[in-house]
C-alpha cells in the first residue's frame, strides 16, 4: 500500500498490489523519473482484496483524481484503472490494460479519459465505463473491449473520436445510456457479434466527418428513446442490419460524399416512432432493401448529386403518415416495386431540374407500379427548384386510372419556384393545373387541362385547356410560335 502525498510530482510507481487512496491528488506516471529513461514504469494491480486494480482511488473522497499516463507506461491489473470518487481526470499516452473487467471506470459523477495517438486501453469488458452522471472521452488512440463495448456510459455523455482513434468492442462500439449521447467521429469505430456501431438509449447526436467509418456487425448506428440526430460526411454500414435505425424519430444529413448503407434486407436509413426527416447529397442505399424508410411520415430532400437506392425494394417508402420527397438527384429501384411509394395521406412529390427517377424492371400495364405511386389522401405533384428542365407529361396518371403511365394517383398539380419546365408529349387526364412561379412553357398536347396562372408564366407551343390569369402571365411561343387555348383565356 502506498498512500501518497497531496500531489505526486512525476514519478515513477512500479511493482504489483499497490493502491493508491488519496483524493484531490494528481499522480504523473513518467518513464525516466526514475533516471533511467530507458526503463518504462509499470504499475500492476492485485487482483485479490481491494487492490485490483493498477490504480484504484478510494470511494467517497472529495475526488477530482487527475492522473497521467505517459508514453512508454503500462498501468495493468483487473481493472486497469477504477475511481470511485468524483470527477476524474485520465490523461492516457501509455497502455491501460485490464485482465478481467474494465479498462477504466469511473463510477462516480463526471470525468474525463483523454486517450492520445500512442494510447492504449485494452479492456476485458468495457474499454472505457463511466457509471455516474456524463461523462467525456477524447480519443486519439486505440479502445478495444473484448467482451463488452468500446465505450460504455450509463447517464448519458459525449466521445470524440478523432482522425487517428480506433474504438471497437465485442459488443457496442460506443453505447450510452440513460441520458442524451453525442457522438463525434472522424476515426473508426465498431461493434461486433450483431451489435450496433453507435448505440443511444436516450437520443442524441452522432457526427461522422469526412473520412470517418462507423460500422456495426448489426446496425451502423441505432438510437431510441427519443428523437436523434444523424450528421454524416463518411461512411456508415450496417453489415446485417440498418445503416442507421431511429425509433423515434429524428433526422438524418448526409453530405456530398457521404455513404450510409443497410444490408441483408433492411432499409440503408430507417426512421420510425416519429416524423422522420432526411436531407441528402450523398449516398443512401438498401443493399436488400429500402434505401429510406419513415414509417410515421415525414420529409425527404434529394439534392443535386445525391442518390437515395433500393436494391431489391423501393429506394423509399413512406407510410404512418403524411410524406414529402423533393428530388433534385437521383432515385433509383434496382429490382422492383415502384421507385418511390407513398401511404394513403397528403403526400408531395416535387421534381426539380436533375431530377432522375428510375427503376431498371419493366412491367405489363396490368401490374404497372409506376416509379412513383402515391395511395389515398389528396396528394400533390410539384415541379420546383430553379434551372431548367424537359419532362414528359404523358408519364403522369391525372385521374386514379392506370394506364401505364409512371407517376399514379396524384390529384393536385402545381409548378412553382424559379425554375423553367418544358413539357412534352400528350396528357388528357389532368384536369387542372396551376402555376405559381417560373416559366412553364406547353410544348405538347394538355388541351383538357385548365391553367390558373397565378404568378409566374405559361407559355410553350403546345395547347392548353382554358386558362384564368390572376398575377401571372400567358407569353405564347418559343421564340416565333403559338400556344393554343382550348377554352376561355
Amino acid at each position: 500500500m502506498i498512500a501518497p502525498a497531496p500531489a505526486f510530482a512525476a514519478c515513477s510507481i512500479s511493482g504489483s498490489g499497490y493502491e493508491i487512496t488519496a483524493q484531490n491528488s494528481t499522480v504523473n506516471l513518467d518513464t525516466d523519473c526514475t533516471g533511467a529513461s530507458t526503463n518504462a514504469a509499470t504499475v500492476t494491480g492485485d487482483v485479490d482484496g481491494v487492490g485490483n486494480s493498477g490504480i484504484n482511488d478510494a470511494p467517497g473522497g472529495a475526488g477530482n483524481w487527475s492522473v497521467t499516463i505517459n508514453n512508454g507506461v503500462t498501468v495493468s491489473g483487473s481493472d486497469g484503472m477504477l475511481f470511485e470518487s468524483a470527477g476524474a481526470s485520465v490523461d492516457n499516452s501509455g497502455t491501460v490494460a485490464s485482465t478481467d473487467a474494465e479498462g477504466i471506470q469511473i463510477t462516480a459523477s463526471g470525468g474525463v479519459v483523454t486517450n492520445r495517438a500512442s494510447g492504449a486501453i485494452n479492456a476485458r469488458k468495457d474499454g472505457v465505463e463511466f457509471d455516474g452522471a456524463s461523462g467525456t472521452v477524447n480519443n486519439y488512440g486505440d479502445i478495444t473491449s473484448a467482451d463488452d463495448n468500446g465505450v460504455t456510459m450509463r447517464d448519458g455523455g459525449t466521445v470524440t473520436n478523432f482522425a487517428t482513434g480506433t474504438i471497437s468492442g465485442d459488443f457496442d462500439g460506443v453505447h450510452i445510456r440513460g441520458g442524451t449521447g453525442i457522438v463525434t467521429n472522424s476515426g473508426q469505430i465498431t461493434g461486433d457479434s450483431d451489435e450496433s456501431g453507435v448505440q443511444l438509449d436516450m437520443g442524441g447526436t452522432v457526427t461522422n466527418n469526412a473520412g470517418g467509418t462507423i460500422t456495426g456487425d448489426a446496425e451502423g448506428i441505432n438510437i431510441d428513446g427519443a428523437p436523434g440526430e444523424v450528421i454524416n460526411s463518411g461512411t456508415i454500414t450496417g453489415a446485417t442490419n440498418f445503416g442507421v435505425i431511429m425509433r423515434d424519430g429524428g433526422s438524418v444529413t448526409n453530405h456530398a460524399g457521404g455513404l450510409i448503407k443497410g444490408d441483408n434486407g433492411l432499409a440503408g436509413v430507417s426512421i420510425r416512432g416519429g416524423t422522420g426527416t432526411i436531407d441528402n447529397a450523398g449516398i443512401l442505399r438498401g443493399n436488400d432493401d429500402e434505401g429510406v424508410e419513415l414509417t410515421a411520415g415525414g420529409t425527404i430532400i434529394n439534392r443535386a448529386g445525391g442518390l437515395i437506392e433500393g436494391e431489391a425494394d423501393e429506394a423509399i417508402q413512406i407510410s404512418g403518415g403524411a410524406g414529402s420527397v423533393t428530388n433534385a438527384g437521383r432515385i433509383e429501384s434496382i429490382n422492383g416495386g415502384p421507385t418511390v411509394l407513398f401511404d394513403g395521406f397528403d403526400d408531395r412529390f416535387e421534381i426539380q431540374p436533375g431530377s432522375s427517377v428510375t427503376n431498371a424492371t419493366t412491367f405489363p400495364n396490368a401490374v404497372n407500379p409506376g416509379i412513383v405511386q402515391a395511395a389515398g389522401g389528396t396528394d400533390t405533384l410539384a415541379f420546383g427548384g430553379t434551372g431548367t428542365q424537359t419532362f414528359d407529361i404523358s408519364t403522369v396518371d391525372g385521374n386514379n386510372t392506370d394506364n401505364g403511365e409512371q407517376y399514379l394517383n396524384f390529384e393536385t398539380f402545381v409548378k412553382e419556384d424559379a425554375s423553367i419546365f418544358n413539357f412534352t408529349g400528350t396528357n388528357t387526364e389532368i384536369g387542372a393545373f396551376a402555376v405559381n412561379g417560373g416559366l412553364l412553357n406547353v410544348n405538347g398536347n394538355m388541351g383538357s387541362t385548365a391553367f390558373s396562372v397565378n404568378g409566374g408564366t405559361l407559355g410553350g407551343s403546345g395547347t392548353v385547356g382554358g386558362t384564368a390569369i390572376t398575377g401571372g402571365t400567358v407569353a405564347p411561343g418559343n421564340s416565333i410560335g403559338t400556344l393554343t387555348v382550348n377554352g376561355a383565356l
